[in-house]
């Protein structure tokens, strides 16, 4: 059935946004993770101890609402972001020139080039993400750089007066962040779904769409987090700390250990397991009921 594309975006947006609604406080505890002891320039990097610890210290320090901070942002992020990826990631499969038995790559190539893509146009959504949810109301407990940024819509406004160069500050680390995330999580979804149901018999259905999402959660942590980690500095750092992703996984290497790339990656997992759960079995949903709306 050909799809209609605005209906797929719609359809893969909406399924972000309510995923991001659940997992944002986790995506804050990962941001402040990875940003402590950045560079060793804010002493030993123990104002968390880990993703449980900083969940209690910001509920306890910030209350409930910093818990929620930038899911606003997020929430616009996720759909630009997971609109594009989800609805290009077909059409990219279909001009793929591998035979039908090589699936998984295919899926894999089309998922990277489609997250890039949505990667590149989402990217202001994020930068303003990132800054408010390393932004500390407790002086003893903030991480990283501090921005003066008030919420989502002050942040936009503060990256359009700075010109293009400040709106796409960042989206260097952004796109393979996202593009190694989206060929793990749709290679692998994909996959997982044809080897559950061909392998072990499992009907289409909320369980055969749980388990693949849960296996291709794996595969986004195990091969994403250096790049995320890389992607989460540069878009906080003031310009000029770093020249790119790659230079920031360097300058990272040197100064905090070859470690310090999978800082948060506890409360990436416990992130994306969930995130890429609830996403991709209303993502499947959403666009059973696309269907059915159109051949009624």
């Amino acid at each position: 059935m050909q799809r209609n594309p605005f209906v797929e975006f719609v359809c893969g947006g909406g399924a972000a946004m309510c995923a991001v609604t659940f997992t944002n406080p986790l995506d804050m505890a990962r941001t402040r993770l990875q940003l402590q002891g950045e560079l060793g320039l804010r002493g030993d990097g123990k104002t968390y101890r880990n993703v449980w610890h900083c969940l209690y210290s910001v509920a306890k320090q910030e209350g409930l609402r910093g818990l929620q901070k930038g899911l606003v942002s997020g929430g616009l992020y996720q759909v630009a972001m997971n609109g594009c990826r989800l609805t290009l990631h077909e059409p990219f499969q279909q001009i793929m020139p591998f035979p039908e038995d090589y699936v998984g790559l295919t899926a894999c190539i089309a998922g990277a080039a489609s997250g890039a893509v949505g990667a590149f146009f989402a990217s202001p959504f994020y930068l303003v993400k990132t800054r408010l949810q390393s932004k500390s109301s407790a002086g003893a407990s903030s991480v990283g750089h501090q921005h003066n940024i008030k919420g989502t819509w002050d942040g936009l406004k503060q990256l359009a007066r700075g010109g293009p160069f400040a709106i796409l500050q960042g989206a260097s680390g952004a796109v393979p962040r996202v593009a190694v995330g989206s060929a793990a999580q749709l290679g692998t979804y994909s996959k997982a779904k044809s080897m559950l149901s061909s392998w072990l018999g499992i009907a289409d259905g909320i369980g055969l769409h749980f388990a693949s999402s849960m296996l291709s959660g794996m595969a986004v942590v195990a091969t994403m987090t250096p790049f995320d980690v890389a992607s989460t500095r540069l878009y906080n750092a003031p310009a000029g700390v770093y020249k790119g992703p790659l230079d920031c996984m360097l300058q990272t290497v040197r100064a905090e250990g070859p470690l310090a790339l999978y800082k948060g990656s506890l409360a990436l997992w416990i992130r994306v397991g969930p995130h890429s759960v609830i996403m991709l079995v209303l993502w499947e949903k959403f666009r059973k009921i696309a269907d059915q709306v159109r051949s009624a």
